[in-house]
């Protein structure tokens, strides 16, 4: 892994153990700019396989630009994300395979959680930029309400299709567990936890309600670190054993994450005694 020389934050080169390279660049900002996968050389002057942009305004939205290579290896497909005053996604805009844009867009209440929720609304007047496009509940073929209790959990979950309820599911929560009702032809779940607020047990039972004595059962433990350890599904004698050098959460490697203010990204963890 080597890092950028002037600050030696900012990782410029990754090789893995069959040397395949992965590269990046960053703008002065420290700011994740360009990024070339193992599958396009930067050595043989290949483009890179995403490009990122940057844009803040004190008057607008900001916004960040991912711009993916397409198959060709020429030509790009941009996507934008759309941030509010408090950097929150606020609406992200996604070119449609048959042109135009498909637009998201995310509403928050006075305490910063997410109300309506709008997906898949097309609009074939323009790609994707980085003006904020105004949309109805009526347009959009997706949308999620939450409502949430005073401790800011959320207890209802409706989906309409333009603006038509279709179902709705609500969870509840006692003092170890979190309850979830589900839609027609669903699974209902609770889910019970530790003191330490790790999934112990999860159970799934036959109707839509999570009520009755009869539910399939799963099981998990973890070690002390509080990785998992093992995994117990219903009917099953012996547990699954988490087996690696690296947990399933610690040992993750991460894809480059941009961000708008300055440059971060996720790096990979390292395993004990290496650097």
């Amino acid at each position: 892994m080597a890092r950028d020389p002037p600050t030696d934050l900012q990782v410029i080169k990754v090789v893995d153990l069959n040397n395949k390279i992965t590269e990046m660049t960053y703008d002065r900002l420290g700011r994740l700019t360009q990024v070339w996968l193992p599958t396009a050389s930067r050595a043989i002057g290949r483009l890179p396989n995403y490009v990122y942009g940057y844009g803040l305004s004190v008057t607008k939205p900001s916004w960040i630009s991912v711009a993916k290579v397409q198959a060709n290896g020429k030509t790009y497909n941009t996507s934008y994300t759309l941030f509010d005053a408090h950097q929150r996604s606020r609406q992200t805009q996604e070119p449609s395979p048959i042109g135009g844009r498909l637009i998201a867009e995310t509403f928050y209440d006075d305490r910063g959680l997410t109300k309506p929720a709008y997906a898949d609304v097309y609009d074939d007047g323009s790609d994707p930029n980085s003006t904020l496009m105004a949309t109805v509940n009526a347009q959009a073929p997706s949308e999620t309400r939450t409502v949430y209790d005073g401790a800011q959990r959320p207890t209802t979950s409706t989906f309409l299709v333009n603006g038509v309820t279709r179902w709705s599911t609500t969870t509840s929560y006692t003092g170890d567990s979190v309850a979830s009702t589900a839609v027609t032809g669903g699974s209902a779940t609770r889910e019970i936890s530790n003191a330490l607020g790790q999934v112990v047990e999860r159970r799934q039972y036959s109707g839509t309600s999570p009520t009755g004595a009869t539910y399939l059962k799963t099981t998990f433990t973890y070690t002390p670190r509080g990785d998992q350890k093992a995994v117990t599904g219903p009917g099953q004698g012996t547990p699954l054993v988490a087996s690696g050098p690296r947990s399933p959460v610690r040992g993750t490697r991460l894809p480059p994450r941009p961000a708008l203010l300055r440059g971060e990204w996720e790096c990979p963890a390292e395993e004990p005694g290496k650097s």
